[in-house]
């Protein structure tokens, strides 16, 4: 089954999965999708479990570059 989820203005999304199942996730427009069992937590942070699996990018820091004359 596909549904599929939008945010309110302030990009706040909460929705209801049952505990112990497999769940996938992908956010639109990105390459960002995972699947995992729902953790038996009353509640969780969908971008803390995203986190939790390996990928193949890392988080760079990016910084003002001036260029010289």
């Amino acid at each position: 089954k596909y549904t599929e989820y939008l945010t309110d203005a302030a990009g706040h999304l909460e929705f209801d999965v049952v505990q112990g199942t497999r769940i996938r996730v992908a956010f639109l427009k990105t390459k960002l999708t995972r699947e995992f069992v729902v953790p038996n937590e009353p509640v969780s942070n969908l971008l803390t479990l995203f986190g939790d699996a390996t990928d193949a990018f890392q988080v760079v820091k990016t910084f003002n570059v001036v260029k010289a004359v």
